[in-house]
């Protein structure tokens, strides 16, 4: 299954590097420094197959 839009509030770049520099952090923590909802950083990971 593939999706057929682009995600929208966070670029899958962003995800990735942010996971990168902090790979112990709460997603909580993500979503603040993101600007974004802590359910949208996991529906981000879950979406890149990261947790």
């Amino acid at each position: 299954m593939t999706r057929d839009k682009p995600p929208t509030k966070i670029s899958d770049e962003t995800l990735i590097a942010d996971v990168q520099n902090y790979p112990d952090d709460y997603q909580w923590e993500r979503a603040k420094r993101l600007g974004v909802s802590q359910s949208a950083i996991h529906y981000a990971l879950k979406r890149l197959n990261i947790t």
